[in-house]
């Protein structure tokens, strides 16, 4: 049987994937950390309204943007995914592909909580590991 984390998180890349922000922005906490790549721009971290803000910015220029996953799995308290996202934008038509691995937490009502995007799987097992750890629980 499939972890409920794991199963809610597939259901929320189907939500991303079809474009239903209702569904997807709904779902996360209210206190929602977002901790992109330290490659990224701005790295932020970015939390609640603040969060939220930043995605729904990123998503504007994109007229398609999707999370294919390869690999789906908990390591220690987490929900790791690599994959990559591919998108399409609106006004270049660029079709771009980035690799991608996320490690996401949830809370006992299965709403995200925190979310650390990484440009390298590994490094998106090893947030998780570290997650772990600090729990004292074994990845």
């Amino acid at each position: 049987m499939e972890d409920p984390r794991v199963t809610r998180v597939r259901e929320l890349n189907a939500a991303w994937n079809s474009r239903d922000w209702d569904e997807f922005f709904g779902s996360l906490a209210d206190d929602f950390e977002l901790h992109p790549d330290p490659l990224w721009p701005e790295p932020g971290p970015y939390v609640g309204d603040e969060a939220r803000t930043f995605l729904r910015e990123w998503l504007e220029p994109w007229g398609t943007v999707r999370m294919e996953m390869d690999e789906i799995g908990m390591v220690g308290r987490c929900v790791v995914i690599w994959g990559s996202w591919q998108a399409e934008g609106i006004a270049s038509g660029a079709d771009v592909r980035l690799p991608v691995g996320l490690a996401i937490e949830l809370n006992e009502l299965l709403q995200p909580t925190r979310m650390h995007v990484r440009f390298e799987r590994e490094h998106a097992v090893e947030i998780a590991r570290a997650t772990a750890n600090q729990d004292g629980a074994s990845a």
